[in-house]
C-alpha cells in the first residue's frame, strides 16, 4: 500500500525585511492612499506576517478603508490565535457587504471557518451580482473536486519514500498515469486534483512536487 503526497507552489518570491524596516513599513501603510502603492505595500504585508506581529498588523487593518489584497492579507490573519477570530468576523461582514469584490473569493474560500463556508454555499447563489455568483459556484466545485484527496499538515517521512519527482504542473496528469502504471496505485482522485491545479487562478507556473510514500 502507498499513499501520495503533493505540493502546490507558485513562482518563488522571497522578502527579507529586518524589525526596524516592518514597523516603517506597517507606519507607510497605515497612511498611505495610493492604490498602486498600496498594492506592494499590502502584499508585503501579507508575506510577512507571522505570530508575533499579527496584532499590530491587525490594529492597524480594522482602522483603514480597505484597499488592494486588503482580505488577501486578512485572510493570513485568520491563521493567528491572538487575531484571528476578529479577523474572520471582518470577512464575514465582507462576504455580506455590498462592496464584495469577486476576485477575493478565492483566497477567502481557503479559511476554515464554517461560517464563511455555509456562505459559499447558500449565500452567494441568490447574490444579485453574476460574477459573485459565477466565482463562488466555481470555488465551491473546486472544493468538491479536491474532497477525495486528504491533505497532510506536515511534511512527509523521507525515509518512506519511494519514488519522488518535481513537474510542471501541465505535465503533472500524464507523470501520475506512467508513475501509477509503475507502481500500481489509483489515480482517479489525481486526476480530480489536476483539473483543479488548471482551474486554479496562478501567479506564474505552478510546479508540484510529487512524492509516493510507504504507507
Amino acid at each position: 500500500m502507498a499513499f501520495v503526497g503533493l505540493c502546490g507552489f507558485s513562482s518563488p518570491r522571497t522578502i527579507y525585511i529586518g524589525a526596524a524596516y516592518f514597523d516603517r513599513l506597517l507606519n507607510w501603510w497605515a497612511t498611505e492612499s495610493d492604490q498602486i502603492a498600496l498594492t506592494y505595500l499590502t502584499s508585503a504585508l501579507t508575506l510577512l506576517a507571522e505570530r508575533r506581529n499579527a496584532e499590530a498588523i491587525w490594529n492597524v487593518a480594522k482602522s483603514r478603508p480597505p484597499g488592494p489584497l486588503h482580505y488577501h492579507l486578512l485572510t493570513k490573519l485568520t491563521a493567528f490565535h491572538s487575531v484571528g477570530e476578529d479577523a474572520k468576523k471582518a470577512i464575514l461582514d465582507y462576504l455580506y457587504s455590498d462592496s464584495l469584490m469577486p476576485g477575493d473569493l478565492d483566497v477567502i474560500s481557503s479559511i476554515d471557518d464554517g461560517r464563511i463556508q455555509r456562505w459559499f454555499e447558500e449565500s452567494a447563489p441568490n447574490s444579485h451580482a453574476s460574477r459573485i455568483r459565477t466565482n463562488a459556484a466555481r470555488v465551491v466545485q473546486r472544493r468538491k473536486r479536491r474532497g477525495g484527496i486528504p491533505y497532510a499538515k506536515s511534511g512527509p517521512e523521507v525515509h518512506k519514500e519511494i519514488f519522488s519527482t518535481e513537474v510542471d504542473a501541465a505535465k503533472f496528469a500524464s507523470t501520475i498515469d506512467t508513475i501509477a502504471e509503475k507502481i500500481g496505485i489509483p489515480v482517479s482522485d489525481l486526476h480530480m486534483f489536476a483539473q483543479s491545479i488548471r482551474d486554479a487562478d496562478w501567479t506564474g507556473g505552478p510546479t508540484l512536487l510529487f512524492g509516493v510514500m510507504a504507507a
